[in-house]
């Protein structure tokens, strides 16, 4: 007989404990079948020489583990003068995100976290892959591989809503020790001790304060009066900067600005182009490869929906280090990398709720990620950031490692990995 195959599966020590409101327990109570679903938290950025693209996931409740590394890397010789190795690379990431929800058999809602700040161009990509029609046609297509798998909606894998978050240190806000008092709010100690940290509780675990608010929920701007060109201009790529924060608007084929060796990066192999037909080992399933090809025709001709940006911002708090980030992570703020109590920034870009009109989205019980706040969908995001970074947590200290969540921290690994070996 043939050797038995075997499968790696992902065992963590410890998960999250699943939490209901009142109101679903309510429901529950009186007989309502609870909603089957789950949030897929997608983190990444690119390696230090640029010519990678590192990516990780985790999902609600840190049961899942996945990390990704897509070559973005072309040689000379194989060079265009067309296409954007911007958009080749976060097409092939979306590709394997969509691998992960068609091996399960529940609808998910994606939150894709960009490490560090995020380009014009970058967005401008990202609001064509996850626009409301592309997550529409992809939704239709699971369901007609899956049909026979599951006999409702909540049995067949889909996109519910996504958004995009992108995190960056907030280097112009701190926290003077003077003004710390007995009893401060950032921990349960009754006293601080000054020598061994400005803000430290001695004796206590770290703590992470969440603020969000508001910055356009309500003003949008019309996607007809916006053009590429105009998006370019009201993005100033200067503030960006040089570093690998903004590099995917470095790979930009339109902007005249760049050199043209640096931008034309392009495979030259006939079977091989970033709009038909990416490597077949980013998909999975039977025929996903014809309908991903045809998502991808009609998605760069649809003129991208980029409202008043951000659309909410939000502040992460925390006295728990953020642990080894990359340098160009602080280039814009390096006094914030040892401060105590930690800043982050985090700005929602792209939000697209409720892309299901069918029976699962009618239920009474509504979910943060499908609001129509922008503020609500951005601290529901931060909350769970904040809670999957107690899955970092070190037993001989019983605090966490890191005060970002851990697909980020996985993230930050592979990054550092990928610098010493390479």
């Amino acid at each position: 007989p043939a050797e038995a195959e075997c499968l790696r599966l992902y065992t963590p020590p410890f998960i999250l404990a699943p939490v209901k409101d009142k109101q679903t327990e309510l429901g529950e109570t009186f007989g309502e079948a609870s909603q089957k679903y789950n949030v897929l938290f997608v983190g990444y950025c690119l390696s230090h020489d640029q010519r990678w693209l590192l990516a990780t996931c985790t999902d609600l409740y840190g049961e899942l583990l996945e990390t990704c590394i897509i070559s973005i890397d072309v040689p000379n010789r194989a060079r265009r003068k067309k296409g954007s190795a911007r958009r080749l690379g976060l097409q092939k990431l979306w590709d394997w995100c969509l691998g992960l929800v068609q091996m399960t058999s529940l609808p998910w809602r994606v939150v894709i976290g960009r490490l560090g700040r995020i380009g014009h161009g970058e967005l401008r990509d990202w609001s064509i892959l996850l626009s409301r029609r592309n997550l529409q046609s992809l939704s239709r297509r699971l369901k007609e591989m899956c049909r026979m798998c599951g006999i409702s909606a909540a049995d067949t894998p889909s996109i519910l809503s996504a958004c995009l978050v992108a995190m960056e240190p907030q280097g112009s806000f701190v926290i003077m020790p003077d003004s710390v008092s007995t009893g401060s709010v950032f921990g349960r100690s009754t006293t601080l001790n000054m020598q061994t940290s400005q803000l430290n509780t001695p004796q206590d675990t770290s703590c992470t304060h969440i603020l969000v608010f508001p910055t356009s929920a309500f003003v949008q701007v019309a996607s007809s009066n916006y053009t590429t060109e105009n998006i370019d201009i009201a993005f100033n790529p200067i503030n960006d900067g040089p570093d690998a924060i903004g590099i995917f608007d470095l790979l930009e084929s339109e902007n005249d600005l760049v050199d043209p060796d640096i931008i034309n990066i392009l495979p030259a192999s006939p079977t091989t182009s970033p709009v038909h037909s990416p490597g077949s080992h980013y998909h999975h399933g039977g025929d996903s490869s014809k309908g991903q090809s045809t998502d991808r025709m009609e998605s760069h001709d649809e003129a991208p929906n980029i409202l008043q940006q951000p659309l909410a911002l939000g502040y992460f708090v925390s006295t728990a280090k953020a642990g080894p980030l990359p340098d160009w992570f602080w280039s814009a703020c390096p006094q914030a990398q040892n401060q105590c109590p930690l800043f982050l920034k985090a700005s929602l870009h792209l939000h697209v709720p409720s892309v299901q009109s069918d029976e699962l989205l009618h239920s009474k019980h509504s979910h943060p990620l499908d609001s129509n706040q922008t503020s609500d969908v951005l601290r529901f995001v931060l909350e769970q950031y904040n809670a999957l970074s107690w899955l970092t947590c070190d037993p001989a200290t019983q605090d966490r490692r890191s005060c970002l969540p851990i697909h980020f921290v996985v993230l930050n690994q592979m990054y550092n990995f990928i610098t010493n070996m390479l």
